[in-house]
C-alpha cells in the first residue's frame, strides 16, 4: 500500500481539500453569500473549502465558459473530497459527481436549505 501525499510530504495535522459543488443561480450577491455560508460549514468540519464560484468570480471573469469548466475538472483532481449542496441534481452537479467517483473521492451530499439554516447570518 502507498503512503498517501500528505504522509509523504510529511504534513501535520492533515486537513482535506473539499471541493464544494452547487447549483448556480442566476442572482450574483445571493449565490456569493451561500459560497460563505457553504466554505464555513466545510471550515466547521475540519477541511479546507474550494469553491469555484470563488475562485473563477463567475460571471465577472474574462474566462470562457469552457476554461472555467475545464478548471473545474481540475480543481475536482486535486481535492481530497467532494461535498454536493443541492436540493435537486442537475447535469454539472451529476458530471462532479462522476468524476469524483472515477478519481475514487468520496461524495458527501448534503441539503443546502438544511445547511443554509444551521449555519449564523452573514
Amino acid at each position: 500500500m502507498t503512503m498517501k501525499r500528505w504522509q509523504r510530504l510529511n504534513i501535520k495535522n492533515y486537513k482535506p481539500l473539499v471541493y464544494i459543488s452547487t447549483q448556480y443561480t442566476k442572482n450574483v450577491t445571493q449565490e456569493r453569500n451561500r459560497a460563505c455560508k457553504l466554505i464555513e460549514f466545510v471550515k466547521n468540519r475540519g477541511g479546507i473549502p474550494i469553491h469555484p464560484l470563488i475562485i473563477f468570480q463567475y460571471p465577472e471573469t474574462n474566462l470562457s465558459i469552457e476554461d472555467i469548466k475545464n478548471g473545474r475538472k481540475i480543481l475536482l483532481a486535486k481535492c481530497d473530497e467532494i461535498y454536493v449542496f443541492d436540493d435537486k441534481d442537475t447535469e454539472d452537479t451529476q458530471a462532479e459527481i462522476q468524476a469524483a467517483i472515477k478519481q475514487h473521492r468520496p461524495v458527501k451530499k448534503f441539503s443546502i436549505s438544511e445547511v443554509i439554516d444551521t449555519l449564523s447570518p452573514l
